[in-house]
């Protein structure tokens, strides 16, 4: 079966689970001395950020940036025997998708190099089962905020370029909006807002996810796990889903785009809403978790986005995101 997009997001409570099982060490990723910043281009996967490292001065490693997840993931039996030794534990992840939850073993102090980063004591985990990344040929696994969380990051996918800064007392370049992350939590998110039809406004946690090669996405609780069509793929299976039409999207009250498509997931969880890849590509974006902001560069022309198939009255019956804005301040 050929899905066309993959969510490698693993969802908020994965991401508790594993930092409860792992606890944060002393800094593990530096930028090599003498250089405040480094800029290397990134291959990418359907617009998703692939990585390069040396893992353990032995073997090369592509892994998908993905700010939605918290550790270092790596798929298959063979890096078993690249990693340092395991600890006795081992860790379950369930993540979004029809399947079963993936188990993995936990290996500390390894050191994990790209271009110009040096990473050490970093924690691994290695899930033996590739099945996940057997449709991403040339993909090993998956680095997260372990990664994020030392720097200020900027990607340029136009360019396919990510420079990694010194997160302390940077400018906001000139044409980018600056909007302050949520605080409270460890991942990117912010506060983002769908019109999906006249006087409808619904304001929900977004999270920043390049993780994920979907646009727009919402997780509703208004919609049923067999509605829509299987429309992505998740750490633990294949998503049904919907197609929408709406007319406006805001981040943070800064309006990004109208007449746009977004998709819609069930939930039984909190409602949120999330940006992938597929609609961070038209964008220049800053992510900056030492001091919790994010920046988009707003493009000049902004690409015509594809209009749903599915007409704005059924959706519309189908979906009533009903989160008090007030809760979000």
């Amino acid at each position: 079966m050929k899905v066309c997009s993959f969510l490698t997001l693993v969802g908020l409570m994965v991401a508790t689970h594993v930092s409860e099982a792992i606890p944060l060490n002393d800094k593990r990723f530096a930028i090599e001395e003498g250089a405040c910043e480094v800029t290397f281009l990134y291959r990418k996967f359907n617009e998703l950020i692939v990585l390069t490292a040396q893992l353990n001065n032995s073997v090369s490693v592509n892994l998908i940036l993905d700010t939605g997840f918290r550790n270092t993931i790596l798929f298959g039996k063979k890096f078993q025997r690249e990693v340092n030794s395991f600890t006795p534990k081992t860790i379950s992840f369930s993540g979004l998708g029809n399947g079963s939850p993936l188990i993995g073993k936990i290996s500390l102090g390894n050191e994990l190099n790209f271009n110009g980063l040096k990473g050490s004591g970093v924690v691994i985990i290695v899930v033996p089962s590739r099945q996940f990344v057997n449709e991403m040929p040339g993909i090993d696994g998956v680095i997260g905020y372990d990664l994020l969380r030392w720097f200020e990051i900027e990607v340029n996918p136009k360019m396919s370029t990510v420079t990694f800064r010194h997160p302390e007392g940077n400018s906001i370049p000139d044409g980018f909006t600056k909007l302050d992350l949520n605080k409270e939590e460890v991942l990117p998110i912010v506060s983002g807002q769908i019109e999906a039809t006249p006087h409808t406004s619904n304001v929900l946690p977004l999270l920043i996810d390049t993780g994920s090669q979907l646009g727009v996405l919402l997780k509703s609780q208004q919609i049923d796990s067999n509605d829509g069509e299987i429309m992505a793929r998740g750490l633990c299976g294949y998503i049904k889903g919907l197609k929408a039409s709406g007319d406006a999207f805001w981040i943070s009250q800064v309006h990004m785009t109208s007449g746009f498509l977004f998709f819609v997931i069930p939930t039984d969880k909190e409602e949120m809403l999330s940006i992938g890849m597929g609609f961070l590509k038209d964008y220049v974006f800053i992510i900056n978790s030492v001091e919790q902001y994010v920046a988009f560069k707003i493009p000049t022309n902004e690409q015509q986005k594809e209009k749903s198939q599915f007409p704005l009255t059924e959706i519309a019956q189908k979906i009533n995101p009903h989160v008090d804005s007030d809760s979000l301040q």
